[in-house]
């Protein structure tokens, strides 16, 4: 985070925030050790056999008694926000103290590099993909006029 001063009286405000990815585990999807609960671990696999999902962390299979593949296998992208302020104020009547008018102008942008930061992400092996499936808001900017008076 830091601020400061420009040249032309124009102040900057930025905000940075920067974040390692986040642990998931993948569930198969399935109760295949018949204990009521659906989140059972899946299980790696080999090439030939049913059930196999291809995946980013290798072909797995829901098809296991105990599955495998560790706790916290999937790893979230990371996250990487830069917001940043810039406004100007101007004196209209710097004469009259009493009643001091200014006029400033601002432009803010939320996500100014657009990074693309996941949110959330579909865990379930058995579901269609595992991956990311939805991020936070894309680049915004703002732009404000303000008269104080």
């Amino acid at each position: 985070m830091g601020d400061g001063k420009l040249p032309y009286k124009t102040d900057l405000a930025t905000q940075l925030t920067a974040m390692p990815g986040r642990p998931f585990n993948i569930p198969a999807g399935m109760d295949a050790n018949g204990d009521g609960n659906i989140n059972d671990r899946p299980a790696y696999a080999s090439p030939t056999g049913t059930n196999i999902y291809p995946s980013r962390y290798g072909l797995l299979t829901p098809n296991a008694l105990n599955g495998n593949v560790p706790y916290n296998a999937g790893t979230m992208p990371g996250v990487i926000y830069l917001d940043a302020n810039l406004s100007r104020a101007f004196t209209l009547n710097s004469g009259d103290k009493g009643h001091s008018r200014s006029l400033t102008f601002k432009a803010r942008s939320t996500n100014l590099l657009n990074h693309t930061s996941v949110s959330a992400v579909k865990t379930i092996l058995s579901s269609s993909s595992v991956g990311p499936v939805a991020a936070e808001t894309s680049r915004q900017v703002e732009l404000d006029v303000r008269f104080s008076f």
